[in-house]
């Protein structure tokens, strides 16, 4: 007589590592989602803008001015400050004048201008 097969109790176990694919590919979309979103976003007319390393803020002012545009807000660092122009060629004519980096503000986190009344509450 022939032994019969005996079914296979092995059991696999399954690890973090199992779900690392995954997990890379959810990544990967969300930060295609919101890279898609905020480039859909209407432009906002202000701006992030890094003077080159080592400026003064008085230094990055003057260039947001020779670029023909306005100061919203100065930034943390003294070389950062967000700028505002209606006009069209701005972000050339920053870079132009000597920007390292210009970046479109979203709308949704724009700087308004201050208020006269002061904060709401």
């Amino acid at each position: 007589m022939r032994a019969s097969p005996q079914p296979s109790h092995r059991r696999e176990t399954v690890c973090a590592a199992d779900f690392l694919p995954a997990l890379a590919l959810l990544t990967v979309g969300l930060v295609g989602l919101a890279v898609a979103w905020l480039a859909s976003a209407p432009p906002s007319g202000q701006y992030f803008v890094i003077a080159p390393v080592g400026a003064t803020r008085g230094e990055a002012i003057t260039l947001v001015r020779s670029a023909r545009g306005r100061l919203v807000a100065t930034g943390y660092f003294r070389n950062t400050v967000i700028a505002a122009s209606p006009g069209p060629g701005f972000t050339s004519a920053l870079r132009k004048a000597g920007a390292s980096l210009v970046l479109r503000v979203p709308p949704w986190l724009e700087c308004g201008p201050p208020s006269a009344a002061g904060p709401t509450p």
